[in-house]
Order: C-alpha cells, then structure tokens, then sequence
C-alpha cells in the first residue's frame, strides 16, 4: 500500500509477490491484497491522500466506522504500515 500511495503501482505487486514467496503471506491474503491495489490503484487519482500527519489522524477518525469490526485490526495494521513506510522500509531492508 505505501508504494501505491506513492504511485508505485507495479512496486507494489511486487512487494506482495515477495512476500508471498518468501512465506510471510498465505495465497488468500496475496490474492486479497492484489484485489485491493487493482481497486485503488483504478480510483488513485480520486483518493484524499493526506500530507500531513493531521489530516491522516482525521482521515482515520472518518475511516474506522466503516470498517467492519472484523477487519478492524488488519485495516489498522495496512493503515499504519502506509503512513509508517519510511521506518518499516528501514526495518525489514527495503
């Protein structure tokens, strides 16, 4: 998700094949997570992408009633991870 908030569309499939590859993902979350760039990926230029940390704080607060409970906490780990991306691509070598 970081690299396609970053425009990085083909980066990001990449990462998630990867990921895959090396085990960290199961083949439903690889296919989930594929079908979800596509989707934003298509509507990227109609997305409010924040630019600072307190618009992406108001995003979320708007966000989180959407989403179902049961994805609660994987969308807060994506969520996280996109707005984290620079210190997660230093922790894990990318």
């Amino acid at each position: 998700m970081a690299y396609l908030k970053n425009k990085e569309y083909e980066k990001s499939v990449i990462f998630v094949e990867d990921c895959y590859k090396k085990g960290i993902i199961n083949q439903l979350f690889r296919e989930q997570m594929k079908e979800k760039l596509f989707m934003l990926h298509s509507q990227i230029d109609n997305l409010p992408i924040s630019t600072s940390m307190q618009q992406t704080k108001e995003t979320l607060k708007k966000m989180l009633p959407a989403i179902q409970d049961n994805e609660r906490s994987l969308f807060i780990v994506i969520f996280t991870a996109i707005v984290s991306q620079r210190e997660l691509s230093k922790l894990i070598g990318i």
